[in-house]
């Protein structure tokens, strides 16, 4: 069975976040990674939250799409890496890059299908 896994896509622009996530495969039935949208100014809607709303220490992967964004996610890898109930796991090997920066919906959805194959390279 694989690993569970939770993912944080991050943007200071919630514009930014809506285009880039658009059209990609993040919610799947069954057994999949968990996606998180993360706005870090002016969440809006059910399917993106604000950054406080984010249970961080549970997030194994993140996905930054703007520089602003990057620093924030690296800043809470970071915390979560001397928090000793935290550990990334078999995404260590699998997923060696903690946070990555992704500027582009091609991109995304090719960081989505190596997330994909980590999770099923997991079980």
């Amino acid at each position: 069975m694989p690993q569970y896994i939770e993912i944080a896509v991050v943007s200071s622009d919630i514009e930014a976040l809506r285009a880039i996530t658009k059209d990609s495969p993040i919610s799947q039935p069954g057994i999949a990674p968990k996606y998180h949208l993360v706005a870090l100014h002016k969440p809006s809607g059910k399917r993106v939250i604000g950054l406080s709303e984010l249970d961080n220490i549970r997030v194994l992967f993140w996905v930054a799409l703007d520089e602003q964004a990057k620093i924030v996610c690296e800043e809470f890898h970071r915390r979560n890496t001397n928090n000793k109930q935290y550990s990334r796991g078999f995404y260590g090997d699998l997923l060696p890059e903690p946070v990555i920066l992704v500027k582009s919906s091609t991109e995304f959805k090719e960081v989505v299908h190596k997330v994909y194959k980590a999770f099923c390279a997991s079980s």
